[in-house]
This record gives structure tokens, C-alpha cells and sequence, in this order.
């Protein structure tokens, strides 16, 4: 058995949303409604599943039936949830453009409130994840920090995704650097108005631009590769492709690979979790 990719982070309720057309505010708006479990710890640990990885989901959901129905779901899609329960499990709408660009209307609820790390949390680790958002508020922040401190004493590589440019923004520059700089991950996903949010920082960036090539930077900002983007046929939603990203990438970096052969097992993954609504990728 290979080692385990653990992320930290939120486990969620998706309802994931596309109109047929125009929002019509006040009135109704026929539309494609698909729910499925989401939370960007949990999109990375099941994109990474579906790549044959092993990988494992340390979260907190609510007392009630969405939270078990989540956990259940992970299992069945062969990650290992290691979870609190307490309160009410949190849900995000999003809402899908004609485009495939996906807005999201966030109620984190007990997912936000992550307050410890349970026993066997890191079990097999060969690589540790956390999404910034788990970073937002205490007690989760600090649970996150704990977990970079022991995945380095271990000499386990940690990664850091910067999820939300309003995330980014609202922790501002100072802040983000102290939280980066107490993880001091390996490397720091970004998409591109995440990354001129953030600005350079002090450690390894790698950059999604949509369509446009995915950009490997240095630590300070000085760009080292560009990796080409393959032509999707067709975009149906980019909710979760930056997770996917995130997990090809990984399960190709614990692997061994170079980093322009893990970017672009990221993008192939990507590219596979376009093609249809809500956070999703398609086993090999």
C-alpha cells in the first residue's frame, strides 16, 4: 500500500446550479440543479482517489443526516474520512454561467469549526493538503497550523491551495505570509486572480489560468516553466477543477514525477472534471 494524501479542510453539501438562461430575480428561472458532496479538502481527497491514490479526509460535519450521507460518500468513492461531528453541516450554492465560471454562496457552518486532529489523523502520510479556507478563523486555523508543524517534523511534503481571492484579500498580505510562513509549504496552488490577489510570496507557486498555460514560479515570483493547456471540447462547469488540478498534480509529485510532468497530470485531471456540473472527476 502507497502513502496517503491527508487534507485538512472542509467537507460540504454542493448544490451546484445552472439556469437556463438569465437569472430573473424575483420570479422563477428554470435551471439544472445537481447536489454532490464538495468542500476543497474533500474535491482534492476524491479527485485523488479516482487517480488510484490513497488519500484520506480530516473534517467536521453536522449532527444530521447530510453529514453522514457526506461521509458515507466518501467512502464509497474509496477516500477515508476521519470526522468530527457537531452541529450542522454546511452547504455551498453554485451558481454556473453559460461560460462554465461558477460563483459560490458559502455557508461553511460546522465545517468552519474544526477544533482538533484525531487520533491516527496522519497514519501512512506521504503527503499533507490544506486548503486556505481552513485558515479563515479559529480553532480551524490553528488545528491547520498543528498539522503543517507535525506533517514537517516528519519530513512529509505540505501544499497549501489558496482557494478563495476573497479569502486572500481578506487575510491581506501580512497575514497571509505569517500563515505560509508557519506552514512553509512545498508548494502553493493559485488560479490567476488568486495569485495577482496574493502577489509574490515566498515559496514555489504554481498558477492556473483557465485555457491560458498553467506558470511555475520560484519562491519571490521569478517564473521558471510554462506548461501548454490542451483545447477542452467542451466546459460545462469548472466547479472543482482546480482541486482536481491540485490531486493530479500530488498523486503525480508522490509518485516521483518532475514538476512540469505533475503539472501536467493536473491539467489532465482538470480537463476530466469540466466536462460535467458540480465537483467531479471520472475514475481511470
Amino acid at each position: 500500500m502507497g502513502p496517503v494524501l491527508v487534507c485538512v479542510g472542509d467537507l460540504l453539501h454542493d448544490v451546484v446550479v445552472r439556469p437556463d438562461g438569465p437569472i430573473r430575480w424575483g420570479t422563477d428561472t428554470t435551471s439544472r440543479v445537481v447536489r454532490s458532496p464538495g468542500g476543497s479538502a474533500a474535491n482534492v481527497a476524491r479527485a485523488a482517489a479516482a487517480l488510484g491514490a490513497r488519500a484520506r479526509v480530516v473534517a467536521r460535519v453536522g449532527v444530521d443526516a447530510a453529514g453522514a450521507e457526506l461521509a458515507e460518500a466518501l467512502t464509497g468513492a474509496g477516500v477515508e474520512p476521519v470526522v468530527q461531528r457537531a452541529g450542522r453541516t454546511g452547504t455551498v450554492v453554485v451558481i454556473v454561467g453559460p461560460d462554465g465560471e461558477r460563483t459560490m454562496l458559502t455557508d461553511r457552518a460546522a465545517s468552519g469549526a474544526l477544533d482538533g486532529l484525531p487520533g491516527g489523523w496522519d497514519a501512512g502520510i506521504g503527503w499533507l493538503h490544506l486548503p486556505l479556507y481552513g485558515l479563515a478563523d479559529e480553532p480551524m486555523a490553528g488545528v491547520l497550523l498543528g498539522a503543517a508543524r507535525a506533517a514537517g517534523a516528519a519530513g512529509v511534503p505540505v501544499s497549501v491551495g489558496l482557494s478563495s481571492t476573497e479569502l486572500v484579500e481578506r487575510l491581506g498580505r501580512n497575514g497571509l505570509d505569517r500563515a505560509l510562513g508557519a506552514i512553509a509549504p512545498v508548494v502553493v496552488f493559485a488560479n490567476a486572480d488568486e495569485d495577482r490577489a496574493a502577489g509574490p510570496l515566498g515559496h514555489p507557486v504554481v498558477v492556473t489560468c483557465g485555457a491560458a498555460p498553467v506558470i511555475v514560479r520560484a519562491a519571490g515570483g521569478a517564473p521558471l516553466i510554462e506548461v501548454p493547456v490542451p483545447v477542452v471540447a467542451t466546459v460545462v462547469d469548472t466547479t472543482g477543477a482546480g482541486d482536481a488540478f491540485v490531486a493530479g498534480f500530488v498523486v503525480a509529485a508522490m509518485a516521483g514525477s518532475a514538476t512540469a510532468a505533475a503539472v501536467s497530470a493536473g491539467i489532465a485531471a482538470a480537463g476530466a472534471a469540466v466536462g460535467s456540473l458540480g465537483a467531479r472527476i471520472e475514475p481511470r
